[in-house]
């Protein structure tokens, strides 16, 4: 019965009708399966660039601060009056700066600490206790306004005279104003920063080592995300454009702060993207499966209503050719 030419053929010609519909039945689901992952990649996109543009406008609101004391009326009489001046007028004019670097301080809780230092009188006034000090060593990091250090520590600083270039003054410079950002500190506004939102935020150098993050010991966190590693690899190859998307093991979007070698990641957690593209590949099975159920269903219904009876009268036909014969 089975073995008839005319079975075989009915049963190709709805083995290929199944196949079609298969085929369909898979593009739909793996367009829809990309689409869903192209969503998620312009939505975490559109968070990172959003984090990354507060975070520059912090930086960069800072910077214009630091750089309105440097005309700050007691700043520049401590550089140039502060022999002639009398002990209390000198306690009144550090008081005075230490309040200025405290409002500075306040406004913008991205900084930790931020100091006036006098490189020709070895002091330096804080905005926190003790509001004066004195210091030995001077690093001016190449009179570079933005210097990240080995310690994850991001330096601010603002020198007066404002040196363009290092090599063009040999000479320190009379004062400068530093505000320092802690990893420490930073975690707890990139914390603020993702609010409600799923994931996590890391801060990498330009390496690819994690210094800070939205929760507490970035550095173990970020080994719990094996994405991380396409990440690392895709920033030590990044040159120029200060983007990277990573979609290997996890998710994961990055974007360069700008005028610093600091990257700010975002990663997905894995249960939240692993759970709809699950979904999607346990729906290419069940649709694979009811392809083979219901062709072998229509195999044991056509044998039986259409390729039997078609076989009893291809036989009586043959019998009745005999017979004349």
């Amino acid at each position: 019965m089975y073995r008839s030419k005319t079975f075989g053929k009915m049963l190709l010609s709805i083995f290929l009708i199944c196949l079609c519909f298969l085929g369909i039945g898979i593009f739909i689901i793996l367009y829809s399966k990309n689409a869903f992952s192209d969503q998620l990649h312009d939505t975490m996109d559109a968070k990172v660039r959003f984090w990354q543009e507060q975070l520059d406008q912090e930086i960069s609101t800072l910077l214009v601060e630091q750089s309105s004391l440097l005309d700050d009326r007691d700043i520049v009489n401590l550089h140039m009056l502060w022999d002639s001046n009398s002990i209390y007028e000198q306690t009144e004019m550090i008081k005075s700066v230490s309040q200025r670097l405290l409002n500075v301080k306040v406004l913008h809780e991205i900084a930790t600490s931020v100091k006036v230092y006098f490189p020709e009188r070895s002091m330096v006034i804080s905005a926190d206790a003790p509001i004066y000090d004195e210091y030995e060593e001077d690093m001016y990091y190449d009179f570079e306004q933005i210097s990240l250090q080995d310690n994850g520590s991001i330096y601010l600083t603002v020198y007066f005279p404002l040196k363009l270039r290092s090599d063009i003054f040999s000479a320190p410079p009379h004062y400068y104003i530093r505000a320092s950002i802690t990893p420490y500190d930073m975690q707890y506004v990139l914390a603020d920063m993702l609010g409600e939102a799923e994931g996590i935020l890391f801060l990498a150098d330009g390496r690819g080592n994690v210094f800070s993050g939205s929760e507490k010991n970035s550095a173990d966190t970020a080994e719990q995300y094996p994405v991380m590693e396409d990440v690392v690899q895709k920033i030590n190859k990044d040159k120029e454009s200060g983007i990277l998307y990573a979609s290997k093991d996890g998710f994961a979007t990055g974007r360069k702060l700008k005028e610093t070698n600091v990257w700010l990641i975002y990663c997905y957690p894995d249960a939240v993207v692993k759970e709809p593209l699950h979904f999607f590949s346990v729906l290419l099975g069940c649709l694979a499966f009811l392809t083979l159920v219901l062709l072998g269903i229509y195999a044991f219904y056509a044998g039986k209503v259409f390729a039997r009876p078609l076989n009893r009268i291809l036989k009586a036909m043959e019998g009745d050719g005999k017979n004349k014969d």
